[in-house]
């Protein structure tokens, strides 16, 4: 959405998305747990294990909840584009002072056994930069696994010097500043797009991305397409409406 001279985006999974999420095989589930499980098990205490699973690593229970998540909200600029980004981020490395440099990423990844592995942990590592960068965490600690979950070993990366371990590494090596200015270019387009005469600030739309193919926006119409962003709230597209309101004045 476009109100008044600022663009709105919000990430949204669609119902066949959501299905997909929620059909997922038993391999699918255990791989998406051991994400979720080194991220928990990294952010206990060092306790004794509950009696109910003893067998467990000292301090944690392998009880898994994806519902506590950590939001920071930051200001920053692509170009000439300013952005406040909310983004979910991990855990603080000591003590959390408030501010980006006291936080940390936790990934997981495949533990790397050859030259195909270290290619695929490389090209996943621009996810991992992505993120962090935008966000301004200084930090990615990595948990490699075996297949079966355990981690074998575990890995510091400073976002900032990701970019240099893939430079020159041939076709899967990506360029941070290409990246970069190909969101920037994007972000000039959409706004370009949503300040053309015949768009209103109370029209929806969407943004499809197709990897290797292309990006499509379509305004959202009828009016039971848009109720689907809404989520039935009292909301003006998918803005609560007293903020839309506010934004209009």
């Amino acid at each position: 959405m476009k109100v008044g001279s600022n663009l709105f985006l919000e990430e949204h999974a669609t119902p066949e998305q959501v299905q997909e999420m929620q059909t997922m095989s038993p391999e699918q589930q255990r791989m998406t747990y051991y994400g979720y499980s080194f991220e928990s098990y990294c952010t206990k205490g060092n306790g004794a294990a509950p009696l109910s699973n003893p067998g467990a690593p000292k301090g944690w229970g392998g009880i898994v909840n994806t519902n506590v998540q950590h939001c920071h909200v930051v200001e920053t600029k692509l170009g000439d584009t300013r952005l406040i980004l909310g983004g979910e981020v991990d855990c603080a490395k000591d003590n959390y002072t408030g501010q980006t440099d006291s936080m940390m990423e936790l990934k997981t990844s495949m533990a790397i056994r050859n030259r195909n592995g270290e290619v695929n942990f490389e090209r996943k590592l621009l996810k991992f930069w992505a993120q962090s960068y935008l966000l301004g965490i200084p930090e990615i600690v990595v948990g490699f696994r075996s297949y079966d979950g355990i981690v074998q070993s575990t890995q510091s990366f400073e976002t900032l010097a990701i970019p240099n371990l893939v430079r020159g590494k041939g076709s899967h090596s990506w360029d941070p500043g290409f990246a970069l200015e190909t969101a920037e270019r994007f972000l000039v387009f959409l706004n370009e797009e949503l300040s053309k005469p015949t768009a209103r600030p109370d029209d929806v739309w969407r943004i499809t991305f197709t990897p290797k193919q292309d990006i499509q926006l379509v305004k959202l119409l009828p009016e039971e397409v848009v109720a689907e962003v809404s989520s039935g709230e009292d909301r003006i597209g998918f803005l609560p409406k007293e903020f839309y309101e506010s934004r209009l004045n």
